[in-house]
């Protein structure tokens, strides 16, 4: 899932308002990346699971990508410990928006010598 400190920002150029039957219209997009800080040293890791799994996903009311992109082996949406808005969102579904409040992932423990 695309991590909520990597969000990519748009450029497009301007469209007209009505379009000709049959008359194509080039747009051109440039994606930049978005002006983000470091990653945080502490972080915790959200893993969601929902049928069907194409339904968009969103933290604090920004878009971080689909469901089937956290909820496989090793896979999740990492996040700064505290509090956060889940958004889930599929067209002709019923929304679906909680609050969690993910605490820091533990320190690995390392391996006996």
């Amino acid at each position: 899932m695309s991590s909520p400190f990597a969000r990519m920002a748009t450029r497009t150029s301007s469209l007209a308002w009505f379009y000709n039957p049959g008359e194509k219209h080039l747009v051109r997009v440039e994606m930049q990346h978005a002006a983000t800080g470091a990653m945080p040293a502490v972080t915790s890791t959200v893993k969601i699971s929902v049928n069907p799994s194409r339904a968009a996903v969103f933290l604090d009311g920004q878009f971080a990508g689909h469901v089937d992109e956290s909820n496989g082996a090793g896979q999740g949406m990492l996040v700064v410990p505290g509090s956060h808005t889940i958004k889930i969102a599929l067209p002709e579904y019923q929304t679906f928006e909680t609050q969690i409040n993910p605490l820091p992932r533990p320190e690995p423990i390392p391996p006996p010598q």
